[in-house]
């Protein structure tokens, strides 16, 4: 048997003419895939986006749906692909102020016989060309960047992980919950000082896709003297975002580990806050 890096193109046959493939002999499973992109502009460009809350709101909406649209039109936009029944299309963004980087994930999901990759991968391009044009006339250098595939499941081919990916997205992905629509971009290095005091009277959090649009930014540090419980701390953060609201619905790892709402977190833990993906 071929290694995978090496099988033919599937959309040429022995002749080397484009064909469709056949896929009628395949069976129907639930697939899933999840792309990445990134829309870098310039720092001028990002405060008026990101210092405009209702602005900002139209920009990301726009672009989420435009996103969906897509997706639900990839078949007539890619020659080759297949018209296939999509059961979720979900698009979320996340905003890098230190990089001045809109952060783009799609996420599609179907029961069907093909995967769903060109439809996530539609998503992300077409969401991130409308946040181009709706900023364009504040950068016309805006760059549109890094699309790419992050996971897939289902299928013959079974599940694929970009060997890169961040860690704590993956352990999300792989908890009970439903994946975060976007993993966070590391964030810079901190002195060993800085670290230090972290470790000791602090947790570190980590915010997803539409979680880290309300709270305004991907990651905090939350002062924690004592330990406490996920929904003592999801009730905090409501208090002082109370766009949070309702947090019950929320989801939490721990250490890059899934959590209830029960567990236990203490000083130095690092905890992601997501919400649940769900479609239908």
């Amino acid at each position: 048997m071929k290694p995978a890096d090496s099988l033919d193109l599937s959309h040429l046959d022995e002749s080397g003419q484009i064909r469709m493939v056949d896929v009628g002999h395949k069976a129907s499973t639930a697939r899933i895939a999840v792309c990445r992109g990134r829309v870098r502009m310039s720092s001028h460009a990002f405060g008026l986006l990101h210092g405009h809350e209702r602005g900002k709101g139209e920009v990301l909406n726009t672009a989420r749906v435009a996103g969906v649209l897509a997706a639900k039109r990839c078949a007539e936009l890619i020659p080759l692909c297949h018209t296939l029944p999509l059961s979720f299309v979900g698009v979320d963004f996340a905003l890098d102020e230190a990089r001045n980087l809109v952060e783009i994930t799609a996420t599609c999901r179907s029961d069907y016989k093909t995967g769903v990759e060109m439809e996530a991968m539609t998503a992300c391009s077409v969401a991130a060309l409308t946040i181009y044009d709706m900023c364009k006339a504040a950068d016309k250098g805006i760059v549109v960047e890094e699309i790419r595939l992050l996971y897939k499941a289902g299928g013959k081919s079974g599940e694929w992980r970009a060997p890169d990916a961040d860690t704590a997205y993956m352990a999300a992905l792989d908890s009970d919950a439903a994946p975060p629509a976007a993993s966070p971009v590391p964030a810079a290095a901190a002195e060993p000082e800085a670290r230090e005091t972290v470790a000791a009277g602090n947790i570190e959090l980590v915010f997803f896709a539409r979680v880290a649009e309300l709270v305004g930014q991907r990651s905090l540090a939350w002062p924690l003297a004592a330990p406490c419980t996920g929904a003592q701390l999801l009730a905090g953060l409501q208090e002082r975002y109370p766009g949070l609201a309702p947090v019950s619905r929320l989801k939490l790892a721990v250490n890059q580990r899934h959590a209830q709402h029960d567990a236990r977190i203490a000083p130095g833990d690092e905890v992601a806050v997501f919400e649940p993906v769900t479609g239908g």
